[in-house]
C-alpha cells in the first residue's frame, strides 16, 4: 500500500523571507525617487550663460565724431587787375589759362626765348634801375627778393648784391648768363600778390607782344568768405571750413576775413574751378563744416539710453545716471557724448527702465 503523499511539501524554488521582501521594496522606492528627482530637477546652467544673464552692464567703445555738415560759401572778391607787360617780341612760352596761378619769383613767360620774371612788389615798377639808384621802388624789389630767400639787405639803394639775387632767379628759370647790370623793366612782370590767380588771358604762346599791352587779367583778391546758412544744430566749440584738403578756422560771426585763411581758400582746386567757369561765377562754393577737433563719442546700445528729450537723454554708468547728448544712431549703435565736464562712460547699464532722470 502506497503511503499517503505529504501535501505540505513544496516544489524546489526561490523563496524570500519576509525581511528580504521589505528590503527589496525599500531599494525600489529609492530608485524610483532618484529617477523622479532627475526628471523634475532643472539641469545645471552653463557658466557662460549664467555670467551673461547676470551681467548688468556692457563696456562701451569710442569713435571720433566731427559734427560734419555740407555748407555753401559765398566768396567776395576785390576788383580784377590787368597785368601789363613792358616786354616786346614774340611770346615763346606762356602757360596761361583761367584758374592758372602765377607765382612771384618764377618765370611768368618767355619772350624771344628769355625769361620774364614775375615779382609781387608792394608798388609796381616804372623804370629801369641801376646800381646807386634809390627810392621806394628799389626798396620794394629788395623786400620781395628777401622774402623769396635771397641774401639781400633792404636799404632802398640798389647794389650789386641785389642784382646778384635777381640774377639767381634768371638762372633758376634756365638762363645761363652773368648777373644783370640793371633791373630791366622789360624783364619783370609785376604781380599784385605773391600767388596771383588768373581769370583770363589776352595772349598766348606764339603771339606778338608789344610793350604796354595787356597780357592777362588776375582775379580780385578774396576779401571775405561767408556761409549762406549756418547749421542750427552745431555742437559747441570751434569749427573749421574744409575745402578740398584745406582746413581754415570759421570765426564765431560766420565770416572769414583773415588773409592767410583767404589765401589758402584761393589755392584750392575747387576755388580755381569756380573761377574758370565764368557761368558759375555767381554760384556758391560747396564745402564742409566740421569741428576743429573731433569728439570721442561713446558707442552704446540704443536701449541703454532713456529719459529722451530731443537730442538729450540719460545712460546709467555703474548705477549712476549720466546726462548725454545723442549725436546719431546707425546700424544698432548710438553715439552719445557726456554733457558738461563729465568723462565718457566706460560702461552702460543694459536695463535702465524705471531709473530716475539725470537732469
Amino acid at each position: 500500500m502506497n503511503p499517503t503523499p505529504d501535501r505540505s511539501a513544496r516544489k524546489p524554488g526561490f523563496r524570500l523571507a519576509p525581511a528580504g521582501i521589505l528590503t527589496l521594496a525599500a531599494v525600489l522606492l529609492l530608485a524610483l525617487g532618484a529617477g523622479g528627482a532627475a526628471l523634475w530637477l532643472p539641469s545645471a546652467t552653463p557658466e557662460s550663460l549664467t555670467a551673461a544673464s547676470a551681467a548688468p552692464s556692457i563696456a562701451v567703445s569710442e569713435r571720433e565724431f566731427w559734427d560734419e555738415y555740407p555748407v555753401e560759401l559765398i566768396p567776395v572778391r576785390g576788383p580784377d587787375t590787368t597785368l601789363i607787360s613792358t616786354a616786346s617780341g614774340r611770346i615763346t612760352r606762356f602757360e596761361c589759362g583761367a584758374g592758372t596761378t602765377l607765382v612771384s619769383g618764377s618765370a611768368a613767360l618767355f619772350v624771344d626765348g628769355s625769361p620774364v620774371i614775375a615779382l609781387a612788389t608792394s608798388i609796381p615798377l616804372w623804370r629801369d634801375l641801376v646800381v646807386g639808384d634809390r627810392g621806394t621802388d628799389v626798396q620794394a624789389v629788395q623786400t620781395e627778393l628777401a622774402r623769396l630767400g635771397q641774401a639781400v639787405r633792404i636799404s632802398g639803394t640798389l647794389d650789386t648784391a641785389t642784382l646778384r639775387a635777381l640774377g639767381a632767379l634768371y638762372t633758376a628759370a634756365g638762363e645761363r648768363s652773368t648777373p644783370p647790370e640793371s633791373v630791366e623793366l622789360a624783364r619783370i612782370l609785376w604781380l599784385p600778390r605773391a600767388a596771383t590767380l588768373l581769370s583770363s588771358c589776352a595772349l598766348g604762346t606764339g603771339s606778338m607782344l608789344t610793350s604796354g599791352e595787356a597780357l592777362a587779367v588776375s582775379t580780385g583778391t578774396l576779401s571775405s568768405v561767408s556761409l549762406t546758412v549756418t547749421p542750427t544744430e552745431l555742437l559747441p566749440g570751434p569749427h573749421n571750413i574744409v575745402l578740398d584738403s584745406v582746413s581754415v578756422p570759421l570765426p564765431e560771426e560766420g565770416t572769414i576775413t583773415e588773409p592767410e585763411s583767404l589765401a589758402l581758400i584761393e589755392s584750392t582746386r575747387a576755388y580755381r574751378a569756380l573761377l574758370a567757369d565764368t557761368e558759375s561765377e555767381a554760384q556758391p562754393l560747396n564745402a564742409k563744416l566740421r569741428l576743429a577737433d573731433a569728439l570721442l563719442a561713446a558707442v552704446v546700445p540704443p536701449g541703454s539710453v532713456y529719459d529722451l528729450d530731443g537730442q538729450r537723454g540719460c545712460v546709467l554708468t555703474e548705477g549712476t545716471p549720466l546726462p548725454v547728448r545723442i549725436l546719431g544712431s546707425r546700424l544698432g549703435q548710438t553715439l552719445v557724448y557726456p554733457e558738461g565736464e563729465a568723462p565718457s562712460p566706460g560702461s552702460v547699464d543694459l536695463r535702465p527702465e524705471g531709473r530716475t532722470a539725470c537732469r
